[in-house]
């Protein structure tokens, strides 16, 4: 059993070799010791200032009007929710826009190490100014230093690192200040947003109010008497314009035959493919023509086939039509050098054709519309009580939502007294910013308990290496394993004996 003992683990042999290797372990340990202890104090201290910011909800109200009253409803929020928002508040302290207020209001940008650092890095960045170059490197500088966390429900705690420890406690307080007066004031701007929405829409919805009220007062007023008036004309103007539509509906029909005829004809003598030049006055010409077509809508609903305005209307557009005729007639005239008399003639009648057809499909489009229109309303005259209620309806809703806005506008202007008179007490320093009176780091014990852990490792492999580069024979075994023979004696080393005689010689 001992045998197997002695091939096997042997604390006593490793216990030997470190006692052979004593000083290969002490040095490396002593000496990295040393250097950690020593190299604590090169280390430039760095202090700590935390803030804690109380963010909490006075109950000015009880709850049955927080719900009535928007903006001020208060839930709890789920562990997400909470991580979001400490998120959102940790992004918003770190954002350049605050970063930027704390630089300008602790005069952090006249550093001279942070100036002689962006004059240094100045030819790499031509384009960006000095001043510009220093708040950026200030700004990255400021978001490694600081550190955001909840203490609680509602207790945010800002941390700030630095070199100085006024310096720290400074930035920590005006952090925390920033924070609160940036809060309270997008608080109110979306309390007063809201209240802005409120009025912007109670002002629409007044205006809506006031026009349906107005027409369904013009529709008791003159609706009815119109009605009568028109379809007494309507029924007399119905049957002319269906009139006029058929024999439109012919003259339609012949001219598309006549231009038939003329495009066979230009065919026959290989000019189906030209046309005569447009002039502006031409065009101009076409353009009042089909303008005057549309008035037709108008005039026919409220006077007769026969009245003066209709006989004029009909007879501008002829005399339209006449001007259109001679200016064809002086564009064709103007080709006889380019084409013969026959084309040329062909072409102008054709192109007159074309211009005619064009006005009459248009004019019947139109009086097909007036009959409809015509029609539409006679047989709209028995809903007039549909459309009074309708009217009537009309205003009801629209007093209905603008009575809805109104309460709300009142609810907005709650809420906005509420958060005013909260904000005194909604964002609270319960603990302010203090002076550190000793640094954080570095951690000298720490360091040197590192270092000493690292002596032991370094001192450790030292020993390894030296005992696997060392060839001589330390066991029995190992010189009977070496020569192949047994160990017949062995003459141990007697300490005792070299001690008593130096101190006899000493005598």
């Amino acid at each position: 059993m001992n045998q197997k003992t002695e091939r096997g683990f042997d604390l006593r042999e490793y216990w030997n070799l470190v006692l052979r290797r004593k000083w290969v372990l002490i040095l490396p340990f002593l000496t990295v010791t040393l250097i950690s202890f020593a190299g604590s104090f090169l280390i430039t201290p760095q202090y700590k200032s935390s803030t804690i910011v109380l963010m909490s909800r006075s109950q000015l109200l009880s709850r049955p009007l927080e719900n009535l009253v928007p903006g001020v409803s208060q839930t709890r929020t789920s562990s997400e929710e909470r991580q979001q928002r400490l998120a959102t508040i940790t992004n918003q302290i770190i954002s350049t826009s605050f970063l930027r207020r704390l630089i300008y209001n602790l005069n952090l940008h006249q550093n001279p190490g942070m100036v002689s650092k962006a004059r240094k890095i100045k030819p790499n960045f031509p384009e960006i100014s000095q001043e510009e170059l220093v708040e950026k490197i200030l700004i990255d500088d400021l978001r490694k230093k600081i550190r955001v966390n909840f203490k609680g429900e509602n207790l945010i705690e800002v941390t700030v690192y630095g070199e100085k420890p006024k310096e720290t406690a400074d930035m920590a307080k005006n952090l925390a200040q920033i924070f609160i007066d940036e809060s309270l004031r997008y608080e109110l701007l979306g309390v007063r947003g809201a209240l802005d929405f409120s009025d912007e829409q109670l002002t629409i919805y007044k205006n809506r109010l006031d026009e349906a009220e107005n027409r369904l007062r013009e529709y008791k007023e003159k609706t009815l008497k119109n009605n009568v008036d028109q379809s007494i004309i309507s029924d007399t103007n119905v049957s002319i314009i269906v009139s006029v539509i058929d024999a439109t509906k012919l003259e339609i029909n012949e001219l598309k035959d006549g231009n038939d005829f003329l495009k066979n004809k230009l065919s026959s003598l290989k000019a189906e493919n030209l046309s005569l030049p447009n002039t502006a006055r031409l065009k101009d010409l076409k353009d009042q023509l089909l303008a005057s077509v549309d008035a037709y809508i108008s005039i026919l609903t409220k006077y007769s086939w026969r009245d003066a305005k209709v006989l004029t209307l009909s007879q501008r557009s002829r005399n339209i039509i006449d001007q259109i005729k001679e200016e064809v007639k002086t564009i064709s005239g103007s080709q006889k050098d380019k084409l013969s008399s026959e084309v040329s003639s062909l072409l102008e009648e054709y192109t007159f054709n074309e211009i005619n057809l064009s006005f009459l499909s248009e004019k019947l489009r139109v009086l097909n519309q007036v009959v409809e229109g015509i029609k539409d309303r006679l047989a709209r005259i028995p809903y007039q009580e549909q459309t009074l209620r309708n009217l009537e309806q009309d205003v009801e809703t629209y007093r209905s939502i603008y009575e809805m806005f109104v309460s709300q506008l009142q609810g907005s202007q709650i809420s906005q007294q509420v958060q005013q008179a909260d904000a005194q007490n909604k964002f609270r320093i319960i603990e302010p910013a203090t002076v550190p009176l000793k640094p954080v780091k570095p951690n000298r014990i720490k360091i040197t308990l590192l270092g000493c852990l690292l002596g032991l490792i370094v001192g450790g492999g030292g020993v390894i290496l030296t005992e696997f580069f060392d060839n001589s024979f330390k066991k029995v075994e190992e010189v009977e394993e070496y020569l192949g023979l047994k160990v017949l004696g062995t003459v141990p080393r007697i300490e005792q004996l070299g001690k008593t005689d130096r101190s006899r010689s000493l005598k």
